[in-house]
């Protein structure tokens, strides 16, 4: 479990990101999956979202992808960036969307088996619970008590929920990150839905005083999939487009619909330029 504050040493600019037309969205969880595929054997908890989200059946606008290091893939959904954009090497400090939602108030929670690329990119920081090691030795495992994604995400929102409990105040917003790339298990995807239903997935079509809005959007890296990404809300419309995404899209998209400002170390450069990716609900 990783629970370190983010210390501030420099002055920190915030960059709002643009509407674009798009109608403000209502602020609440957020929840991200990447996985190579969807599952081959459609679950309820899979079904619903694609039901009533917009489905994008584009290409994966991300050439080798499935070659790239998990370093890379990582840096693009996190920091809107590609190593090889050459304006972001001016940057003394990248933007990145897990310290961007913590300064804006979120909870967040990362659930993957790609540690050493989380610590390599210094994202660790970034996430209130870090359940990275799910898991690289049975010694790890043991200490975090979790084995596989699934099992992490169950762990990470038993934690916060005590934290809350002590407080004795209703929960921040969180920002779910799980990553499933890694995963031997087709079950393991409806396993990871399953253990997001009852605090995050019930917000996505459920809204009331008691529940929080949900925004979840899913991302599938494997060039073949017939389904390149779903995103929904319970103020999106269900549609079906043929659009692309490309990694770098996430970023703005997740941040758009959370409200939270890009914020990034500058170092005399051209600000709009960090950002390369675009919000999928731009229409454009």
């Amino acid at each position: 479990m990783i629970r370190n504050p983010l210390h501030l040493t420099a002055l920190l600019l915030g960059v709002a990101l643009s509407a674009c037309g798009e109608a403000r969205p209502p602020r609440g969880d957020l929840v991200l999956i990447i996985a190579q595929a969807p599952p081959a054997t459609p679950s309820p908890h899979f079904e619903k979202l694609a039901a009533s989200g917009i489905v994008f059946e584009g290409d994966l606008l991300r050439p080798g992808a499935l070659d790239a290091s998990p370093k890379t893939l990582l840096s693009e959904l996190f920091t809107g960036q590609r190593a090889e954009q050459k304006g972001g090497a001016l940057y003394e400090f990248r933007p990145a969307l897990p310290k961007s939602a913590r300064l804006a108030g979120y909870r967040v929670l990362g659930v993957t088996h790609q540690e050493q690329a989380i610590a390599e990119l210094q994202l660790e920081n970034g996430f209130d619970y870090g359940l990275f090691g799910a898991t690289s030795t049975d010694e790890d495992a043991e200490s975090i008590g979790a084995t596989t994604i699934s099992e992490g995400a169950t762990e990470a929102l038993t934690l916060l929920a005590a934290d809350y409990r002590t407080l004795g105040v209703r929960r921040a917003p969180i920002l779910f990150f799980g990553d499933l790339t890694q995963s031997e298990s087709p079950a393991e995807f409806e396993r990871l839905l399953d253990a997001l239903s009852s605090e995050l997935l019930v917000g996505v079509s459920d809204v009331t005083d008691a529940t929080t809005p949900t925004t979840v959007l899913l991302l599938f890296l494997d060039p073949s999939s017939p389904i390149r990404a779903i995103l929904a809300g319970p103020d999106l419309k269900a549609a079906h487009k043929s659009e692309g995404v490309d990694p770098r899209d996430i970023f703005p998209t997740i941040a758009r619909r959370g409200q939270i400002p890009a914020r990034a170390l500058l170092k005399g450069v051209n600000v709009p330029s960090f950002l390369a990716g675009r919000n999928l609900l731009d229409g454009n």
